[in-house]
Formats: C-alpha cells, sequence, structure tokens
C-alpha cells in the first residue's frame, strides 16, 4: 500500500492504528499556494462528505503540508504530461470451486493469492467514517465506507460504495474472523479493513482518509450549502423525527441543503425500505454536491474552508504525495472529471440471509469482477457459467 509511515501516537487515543499519519501544524510553515488549497479543499470535502453515518466520530488533529519548495521536493513542479505505459501483466484467476459451507466459501475467494489489480492511469482512495459516539477515540465499525476511484486516462472518477453489511472472511491481528465488512476496522484498524477489501475484490488501494464528523456539517455552511435532489418521503422523514429538530427540511429537484440539513439527508436510513442501500446513495449525491460546489467557491473560502478542514483528517498520505496530488489534480482539472456512481455488490452478486445476524451474502468473484471492469476498464477474473455462487452454498448447504 503506497504512502506508509509510522504512526504518530495520540494522547488520549484508545486506538492508534500503526498505518496511520497524523499531520500536526507547525510555527514557520510556507503557506500552500492558492491553487493547491483550492484543490485540497475540494478533496478533503469530498473526505468530509463521507463521514456521514450520523454518529460522533473520531476527533483528529491537524494537517501539516510540507513546503513543496524545500531541498527534498526540488522535483516538485514536474511536468504533468504523462505515458502511462503498459500495465502490468496479471495472471488469471478463477471462480471459487467444491465449497461445503459459506465460510470455506469466502475463506477460498479471499486467501486464493489472485492478483490485485493495479494501474499508473488509476488512483484508488478509501474514505471512512466510524460509528463511534467517543469523539475521542479512533475506533468503531466503519459503517460508511466508500471508494473514490480517479481514472487519469477516462477522465472519470467512481464513487463506489461498499456495503457495509457484506459478510466476510477477515484476517486480523486476533486470528481470523467472520463477520460483516464494517467489523473490520474495530479488529484491526484501517489496515485490516484495506487487507480485507484488497483480497475480496482483487484491486490495490492507495490511500485511506477518515475525518471527524463535527467538519462535515460546517464545510456545507462555509460553501453556502449545496443543491441536491431530495425525495418528499425523505424530508417528510426528517421532519417527523422529533429528535433531529429540523421542521424546515425541503425536498424537490436541486434544493439547497444547510450543513445540517445535508448531514441529516445523508445520515438516515429507516425512511426506505432499502435501508442502507438508499442510504449509500445519498452519500454519494451530497459528495457530487460538494465537489460541484467547491469549483465556485471564493478565494477566501478556500483558505477557511482549508484551514477549517485541516484539524479534522487522518490518513496514511504523506503530506508531500497529498500535495503533489493536489497540484497534478489543478493542472489535469481532476475536479472536473466525470462522476458516476455505484454500490458494490449489485443486487444480482447479493442476498439476504439472517443466521446468527442479518447479513449480505456477497459473491465475491462476481462482485470483483465488476469492481474491476468498472475501475480499470479490464479483469483477471474469469468465471465459468457453471460454477457455484456464494448465495447456491448457503441455499445447498443451509449457511
Amino acid at each position: 500500500m503506497a504512502g506508509v509511515q509510522t504512526a504518530i501516537p495520540m494522547t488520549g487515543s484508545v486506538f492508534v492504528e500503526r498505518k496511520t499519519v497524523v499531520y500536526r501544524q507547525k510555527r514557520g510553515q510556507v503557506p500552500l499556494k492558492k491553487n493547491q488549497l483550492l484543490i485540497i479543499s475540494v478533496a478533503v470535502c469530498l473526505i468530509c462528505a463521507l463521514t456521514v453515518s450520523g454518529y460522533s466520530f473520531v476527533r483528529l488533529s491537524g494537517i501539516n503540508f510540507v513546503s513543496p519548495n524545500s531541498p527534498e521536493n526540488s522535483d516538485f513542479y514536474e511536468d504533468f504530461d504523462e505515458d502511462f505505459g503498459e500495465d502490468e501483466h496479471f495472471e488469471s484467476m478463477l471462480g471459487v470451486s467444491g465449497a461445503k459451507s459459506l465460510k470455506d466459501f469466502l475463506k477460498q475467494w479471499s486467501t486464493n493469492n489472485g492478483q490485485q489489480l493495479k494501474s499508473k492511469k488509476v488512483i484508488n482512495v478509501l474514505l471512512l467514517g466510524l460509528d463511534n459516539r467517543d469523539s475521542d477515540a479512533i475506533s468503531g465499525n466503519s459503517d460508511a465506507i466508500i471508494l473514490a476511484s480517479l481514472n487519469k486516462e477516462t477522465k472519470k472518477i467512481t464513487l463506489v460504495s461498499l456495503l457495509r453489511d457484506s459478510y466476510t472472511y477477515m484476517d486480523t491481528p486476533k486470528g481470523i474472523k467472520y463477520a460483516k465488512i464494517n467489523a473490520a476496522y474495530p479488529y484491526g484498524g484501517p489496515e485490516c479493513l484495506i487487507d480485507t477489501i484488497e483480497k475480496d475484490f482483487k484491486i490495490k488501494i492507495d490511500y485511506y482518509f477518515a475525518a471527524a464528523f463535527k467538519s462535515f456539517e460546517r464545510a456545507i455552511d462555509m460553501v453556502g450549502g449545496i443543491n441536491v435532489t431530495v425525495l418528499e418521503h425523505e424530508a417528510r422523514y426528517i421532519r417527523n423525527k422529533a429528535e433531529y429538530d429540523c421542521k424546515d427540511m425541503p425536498f424537490g429537484e436541486n434544493v439547497l441543503l444547510n450543513g445540517k440539513q445535508a448531514l441529516l439527508f445523508a445520515r438516515i436510513r429507516g425512511s426506505d425500505v432499502d435501508g442502507d442501500i438508499s442510504r449509500t446513495r445519498r452519500q454519494r449525491d451530497v459528495i457530487t454536491a460538494l465537489v460541484k460546489k467547491c469549483e465556485s467557491i471564493s478565494t477566501s473560502q478556500i483558505g477557511e474552508l482549508a484551514k477549517e478542514l485541516a484539524g479534522n483528517v487522518v490518513t496514511n498520505c504523506p503530506a508531500t504525495d497529498l500535495i503533489r496530488l493536489a497540484t497534478q489534480g489543478l493542472v489535469k482539472k481532476w475536479y472536473s472529471y466525470e462522476i458516476v456512481q455505484m454500490a458494490v455488490p449489485e443486487e444480482k452478486d447479493r442476498m439476504a440471509y439472517t443466521g446468527d445476524a442479518w447479513i449480505w451474502v456477497v459473491d465475491y468473484p462476481a462482485a470483483a469482477q465488476k469492481l474491476q471492469l468498472a475501475l480499470y476498464g479490464k479483469t483477471n477474473i474469469e468465471l465459468s457459467e457453471k460454477r457455484m455462487t456464494a448465495m447456491e452454498v448457503v441455499k445447498k448447504y443451509k449457511g
């Protein structure tokens, strides 16, 4: 995984991931230029938009951005005309065969040593929202899990919601576990979650980001609100919840929401029969609206937004990488790329099942193949029409 550094201990934290880098503000720092602040603000807005599962999230330290003009970064302003060249050759892999239980199916797929796709033209960033009411602890289930994938060749950003109730095999520091994918974070931090996703979907993740819940509402208000489509039943659900205290929730196409309204819109799941499926759609809609809004914010808003958000981000992306990517993003106008959305697994690749708990049974070979095609335009997964899916294994062997 790219950009791994040693963790900086956090006072008062219950859990500290050893691959997390926490950047703190330092005196004498060379300020970022306006164009760098713009792209970083857009990126961090994206991050904040993902931490919307409706609870208090991790309280995080500030980001310390190193000067791009320092000696160790003399090549910072390099030519961004890229030659992607030929992608690495990846060996094909088959689906699961001979599984006698769901757990057997999941383990076979996760541990088959299949090559994980990666490409110079694709940047994969995992954005997390933690289900934790203690704002001072880095722990809890990652109930908002979205992969933001940028393809520099196709000029497309794909926002992928990974359904949190997907049942999976995971290799944790405390041993092998079978659980919902959102439990990987508390079992072993972002390292464990990333490892689980990479093995399930056979892709490489470059970086992860998490942002404090408190910044989301503030960020929306600082840019003057966002415009999204709110369905009437969604607005009615929010207005009728006394604890939300939001009687003025609007509905309609392209309505303007303030920070509080946007947060409530993104967090609810009881308004729809499909629960979390519709919630992930609202999260992606909010992210898209934030990116569009950030294209037109003023110079003063850029500085204030960057200052506000920098104190509430945790990532394994070194500051040098972040600034380099931000500058490249400005030059290549990444913010103007088409944004597409998807939820994984898709309906035909999942099945609701109630055993010890309610879960999604996921046909990971099929789901991984579709995700690879969406992100890279190719796949190294070959699936036979006669193969037994995860859903068929459960039905045949009763779990």
